[in-house]
């Protein structure tokens, strides 16, 4: 029964996000992933000069790559007997279902926790819909595919160990910086200790592979070649993930303001305390590790990129508590959904690509002078903030340029920006995008 509940869970959650799926690449990072994948299936090596020209390796993990395979070798398949090109249909269509998978092992978290099956269901697709995860159905980032990765890692640790360390192995070879959240899922997830050999014996082919193509890429097993910086002071990344207007976690998750309770209340049933120790191990390390970061939100990204992991696990903490269902919950739910929605329409990238492509203008109120809107207006004004922007985007496509006057941002561009310079970022309601969707 309870294997049927969780195929309907992953296929309600398949279909919400479907209906919103836009079928085209968009991140710039995973293009070089692709071409690794594409490069493994041609001349099985790791040079990717032959389609990024002018660049060797990538930087990214193997992980992703190694995924997008299969996929890869099937559009070409499909385009050699039909002459029609789905290559970026059947690549994005890894997201969205990873995202339902996701939602699905959400489910069975809470369900772990003593939650009614209905009731259990209910908060991780609530989860799935009013959160940051939502966005990231349609976005391919290796952080979402990690993030299930762990998932599927605490629910197996006890009953199946091993496989826990492949995923762990998996997770780590698809992002390096993963290794801290294999570790400390691998530490706290099983009930007893005699799994930690097992979990940390098989995480081992995916280190050898990882370290194995860093060697091959950059000369150093532990660098991939990636650069390495924790420049940023430490309390600009935590104010930037905390309190920000254009990155907060709170802002791209509302439910995450029940957290803090949620976690106090459960802490002292033993049977939860696990759960709630893994989540708040996962969310602290990743705010200290990456607010000193270089980069620290992620940019370009849909919110606080590097924070989908732990604020995933903290939401569980959330809907697995007697919140679920209360006023509170509901308000703040609906409040994500509203906040995720322009999102998933307009395109979670729309907002930071028209900041790149058309170099929007204001004015430093210091100084007088004309400048252009940069990453840091987007992530600390809230004239300027990634959901306002957004927000703004859809009423102004929708009413057919009406909104213009009364927007800071959409008042910013020189030419104007027009409704028609914009699109509804869902497939099935875009001619143009029916084009992009074999890129």
């Amino acid at each position: 029964m309870e294997s049927k509940r969780f195929a309907a869970v992953t296929g309600v959650a398949f279909l919400i996000y479907f209906a919103f799926f836009g079928g085209h690449y968009v991140s710039g990072d995973n293009a070089q992933r692709i071409a690794w994948a594409k490069a493994l299936i041609d001349c099985h090596c790791n040079d990717i000069s032959a389609y990024m020209p002018g660049m060797q390796f990538t930087k990214y993990g193997i992980g992703a790559s190694l995924i997008h395979v299969p996929f890869i070798v099937v559009a070409r398949l499909f385009a050699r007997m039909t002459g029609l090109s789905i290559e970026g249909p059947l690549n994005m269509l890894l997201y969205t279902f990873n995202s339902a998978l996701g939602v699905a092992l959400i489910y069975l978290l809470i369900r772990r926790q003593g939650v009614e099956w209905r009731h259990a269901a209910g908060g991780a697709v609530v989860i799935g819909v009013a959160s940051v995860w939502f966005p990231y159905s349609k976005l391919e980032y290796s952080e979402a595919l990690v993030a299930t990765m762990i998932l599927a890692m605490y629910l197996l640790a006890d009953d199946h160990p091993w496989l826990t360390g492949l995923i762990g192995g998996l997770a780590i070879a698809s992002r390096q910086d993963a290794l801290i959240l294999v570790a400390l899922t691998a530490a706290i997830a099983p009930a007893s200790r005699r799994s930690w050999v097992p979990i940390a014996l098989g995480t081992l082919p995916g280190s050898i592979l990882t370290m194995v193509t860093n060697f091959q890429r950059s000369g150093s097993m532990l660098n991939s070649g990636y650069e390495v910086d924790f420049g940023t002071p430490i309390l600009t990344g935590l104010y930037g993930f905390l309190l920000s207007a254009g990155k907060s976690l709170f802002l791209f998750s509302p439910l995450m303001v029940l957290y803090v309770a949620a976690a106090r209340r459960q802490w002292h049933e033993r049977a939860r305390r696990r759960l709630v120790l893994w989540s708040a191990a996962l969310l602290v390390i990743q705010l200290l590790f990456y607010s000193k970061w270089w980069d620290w939100s992620g940019d370009d990204a849909w919110g606080p990129r590097f924070l989908v992991t732990g604020t995933i696990f903290c939401l569980i903490v959330v809907a697995a508590s007697d919140y679920l269902g209360s006023g509170r919950f509901i308000a703040l739910a609906i409040l994500g959904v509203l906040i995720e929605l322009p999102a998933v329409l307009m395109g979670p990238h729309n907002s930071l690509m028209l900041l790149h492509s058309r170099q929007p203008m204001t004015t430093d109120l210091s100084t007088s002078v004309r400048r252009p809107i940069t990453l840091d207006d987007i992530r600390f004004d809230p004239k300027y903030s990634q959901v306002i922007d957004t927000i703004e985007l859809l009423l102004f496509k929708v009413s057919n340029g009406r909104l213009e006057g009364s927007s800071s941002f959409l008042s910013s561009f020189d030419p104007p920006l027009r409704p028609d310079d914009i699109e509804i970022d869902v497939l099935w309601l875009h001619p143009n995008l029916h084009r992009r969707a074999g890129n």
